[in-house]
């Protein structure tokens, strides 16, 4: 059996994940300093893990080492799971990011301000958005209008725990898809994260969500890596 070396250095557990994973990585978007407890690896895979609600693990690379007592945890899709036979999967992700600067002298994203009206808007036209207004996560809402002032799309930009910016929440009003307005609003928002000081967004969609993906590539989203959520009983 391979050797596995273990650390509680947070500094040396990221420099662990962007050997194995690159530059970006989940590890820098959803392991917090202050929640991590240990980092594991071997010879080509790394796992990484916090403490949340529940003990939670991160495992980057084709052969993670899998923690017992993980309650939830997060593998990318080329890992072998067959032998995860206490666990069962709850959700196929795809993690993207985009450096801001290319959008740099481009038209800024319009935020909008009203609670009221942007939690009317999610509640018809996208009801299973991640964040929604007042949540403290948030840095600022955007949307577009139309002719009368409607909107008919918004999103929001967030700051997680760890200090990464993370695009949340896009929707388009059901009456006003296929036309553009969420990638235009996506680009728009880009240039303002950029104009902020953000030197990067990064975004988590769902693998089945294809129509979203192909949008935010279009915007120049590079995807950076491909995981499934699992959850023991």
């Amino acid at each position: 059996m391979e050797k596995l070396i273990e650390s509680t250095d947070y500094a040396l557990a990221q420099k662990w994940a962007i050997e194995i994973a690159g530059d970006p990585n989940q590890a820098q978007m959803i392991i917090p300093e202050d929640r991590f407890i240990k980092a594991v690896r071997n010879s080509n895979s790394v796992s990484l893990t916090t403490m949340d609600e529940k003990l939670f693990g991160l495992g980057l690379g084709i052969n993670p080492p899998i923690d017992p007592d993980w309650k939830r945890f997060t593998v990318e899709r080329k890992v072998d799971t067959s032998n995860y036979v206490d666990s069962f999967p709850l959700l196929d992700l795809d993690i993207y990011s985009i450096e801001t600067r290319q959008y740099e002298n481009s038209p800024i994203a319009v935020e909008v301000q009203g609670d009221e009206e942007i939690s009317d808007f999610l509640t018809a036209n996208a009801p299973n958005s991640s964040v929604w207004p007042a949540n403290p996560e948030v840095v600022f809402w955007a949307g577009k209008r139309n002719a009368d002032g409607d909107l008919i799309a918004v999103g929001a930009v967030t700051m997680w725990e760890t200090g990464q910016k993370v695009l949340s929440s896009v929707g388009t009003a059901i009456n006003e898809r296929g036309r553009g307005h969420a990638t235009k609003l996506v680009t728009e928002m880009v240039a303002k994260a950029n104009e902020l000081g953000f030197a990067r967004l990064g975004l988590a969609v769902r693998a089945d969500n294809i129509a979203a993906k192909r949008s935010y590539e279009k915007v120049g989203f590079v995807l950076c890596g491909e995981f499934t959520i699992f959850e023991r009983d």
